[in-house]
This record gives structure tokens, sequence and C-alpha cells, in this order.
């Protein structure tokens, strides 16, 4: 019941003030900053009037043409890399005693980019209606690498690893059908319906190995891949647009 609240609260704020920006126009003439060379950054409108993300959490910008057309691209980047060490020691009541160790690195990185041509229909309103459609395209992998070492002073010591690789992408096409008003010439609110075709691979593999002197072994390795698609409408999106 709050998120349906706040949501009403965002559409409530917002046509006030595109009707604001509607009485100001019609006293002044009509004008925006749908002109060829102006830059705008775009972020999303939360229903609690926050700002996040639009096109993409890294940057969303869009380039104007002209002023019935624009490019629109957004870039989301992430990656981490975590090591994990640790050891143990049993003390036994007679020597020797025994010592255990192991590390666990994990490496992670994705890169998602899409890139929107946009067309307006009626940009001479303060409200006008617009279209896209461009492709859209990801990029991920991962690299997990654990080792453990057993030190048994009084037997055979012993230790293994295991190496995980996966990588994955997908690639395809989305289009938008949207709504902007301009509340003053150099910031403008929108709001869009979208849809994505996309196809997906991923693959992993893993290579395991054992040793205890005096022999060495291959305990499992294998790959595994995978394919898909998928034609997914996107929630509706509420953002605002700044231009310089």
């Amino acid at each position: 019941m709050k998120s349906h609240t706040n949501v009403l609260l965002t559409l409530l704020g917002i046509h006030i003030l595109c009707v604001c920006a509607m009485s100001a126009q019609e006293e002044n003439s009509p004008r925006n900053s749908l002109q060829e060379g102006k830059w705008a950054l775009q972020f999303s409108i939360n229903s609690n009037f926050t700002l996040s993300s639009f096109e993409g959490a890294t940057l969303s910008a869009q380039y104007q043409t002209s002023d019935l057309s624009a490019w629109r691209a957004g870039v989301t980047m992430s990656g981490s890399s975590q090591k994990t060490t640790s050891q143990q020691t049993l003390y036994y009541a007679f020597p020797p005693s025994e010592t255990n160790s192991s590390s666990n690195t994990i490496d992670q990185f994705s890169i998602d980019f899409a890139l929107h041509r946009i067309w307006y229909l009626n940009t001479g309103d303060p409200v006008h209606l617009y279209l896209g459609a461009g492709p859209q395209v990801s990029y991920s992998h991962s690299k997990s690498d654990q080792q453990s070492n057993n030190n048994d002073l009084g037997g055979v010591p012993g230790s293994s690893e295991s190496v995980g690789r996966t990588t994955g992408w997908e690639a395809g096409a989305s289009g938008l059908l949207g709504v902007e008003c301009f509340v003053t010439r150099s910031i403008s609110l929108h709001a869009e319906y979208g849809l994505t075709i996309l196809y997906a691979h991923s693959s992993s593999t893993e290579y395991s190995t054992g040793t205890s002197a005096p022999q060495e072994w291959v305990t499992s390795q294998y790959e595994t891949k995978t394919n898909g698609r998928s034609f997914d409408p996107r929630s509706v999106l509420f953002g605002i647009s700044i231009f310089f």
C-alpha cells in the first residue's frame, strides 16, 4: 500500500510540474533543449523521489543530432576481486601436530551497453511523444581458485586445487515508447515503456586436481554450456533529463 501511495505521489508531482511548465510556456514562446549539439544526463525517478540509474547504472547520456532525433547510450560496469585465506593447526596429546591451510580467490567483471536511436514526433509542444530502438549487449566473466594444503607431519602431506571459470554474454535489440515534458528549457521529465529481445549464452569450466605424494591425479574436469532466448517487456521507467 505504501509503495502504491509513493507512485501516486510521484505521478501527481510530475503532473503538477508539467502543468506549470505548459502554463509558463504558453505565456512565452514554447522552448526546449531539443537542438542539435545538446547533451543530457539522465536519471531514474524512484517512487520516493530519489534518483538512480536510468539507461545504465554507470552512465546514461543523450546527444541531440537534431530537434527530431537523438542518440541515447547507457553503460553499466561492475567488478570485484576477493581473496580469503585460513589456517588451522591441530595439536594432539602426542606430537606431531597437523596444519591445514586454504585460500579462495574470486574475480568478477561485467559490462552492459545499450544504444538507442530516438525519434521525436511533436517537438513543438511542451509534451511530446518519442520512439526508440537499438542494440543491447552484455558480457560477464568470473573466475574462482580454491586451494588447500594438508601438512600432516606424521603422515603424507597432500594438497588440492579447484579452478572454475564462467563466461556469459547477451545480445539483442530493444524498443521503447515514451512521453516527455519540459518543466524548464533545460530540464525534462519522461516516462516510457520498453521491450527487449535477447539471445544469451554462458559457459563454465571447472578443473580440480589433488596431490598426495608420491602421485598426482585429476579428480574432475567438466564443461557446461547454456543457450537461451528471452522476450521481456520492461517495467515503466520514470526519469529526468538535464540538458547542457
